[in-house]
C-alpha cells in the first residue's frame, strides 16, 4: 500500500518507463526506426504543403543525420529531435540540458554545412 499523497506526487508512470529503460528492456528501447517527434512534425508541415524529408544522412565533418527538414516558398525549417522523459530531479534536468546543447551543436554543424 502507498499513501495517496505519495502516489500523486511520485509520477509513477514516468518512473516505470525510466526504470525499464535503464534495465535495458527491449520493448521500451528505441529501435532507431520510429521517431514520434519527426513523424508529428512531418504530418503538421505536410498539411501546410511543405516538402518534407526526415533522417537525412550527411558526411560533413563528423557525419550524422538531419532529423527533420521542411521547405516551402524559400523557407527552410530544420529540426533536431531529441527524446527525453519528464525530469524528476536536478540530475535529469542536467541530462536534458546536455541533450539540448548537443542538439544546438548539431544544428550549428548543419548550418555550417549549408
Amino acid at each position: 500500500m502507498v499513501p495517496v499523497c505519495i502516489f500523486v506526487l511520485s509520477n509513477c508512470i514516468r518512473n516505470v518507463f525510466a526504470s525499464e529503460y535503464k534495465s535495458g528492456n527491449p520493448a521500451i528501447l528505441d529501435d532507431g526506426k520510429y521517431d514520434a517527434i519527426s513523424e508529428s512534425l512531418q504530418k503538421a508541415f505536410e498539411t501546410q504543403q511543405f516538402k518534407v524529408i526526415t533522417r537525412i544522412p550527411h558526411s560533413f565533418k563528423h557525419g550524422g543525420d538531419i532529423d527533420f527538414l521542411a521547405y516551402k516558398d524559400n523557407f527552410l525549417f530544420i529540426a533536431e529531435c531529441k527524446k527525453f522523459l519528464h525530469p524528476t530531479n536536478i540530475y535529469e534536468q542536467r541530462t536534458i540540458f546536455d541533450g539540448l546543447k548537443k542538439a544546438r551543436n548539431q544544428l550549428d554543424l548543419i548550418l555550417e554545412a549549408l
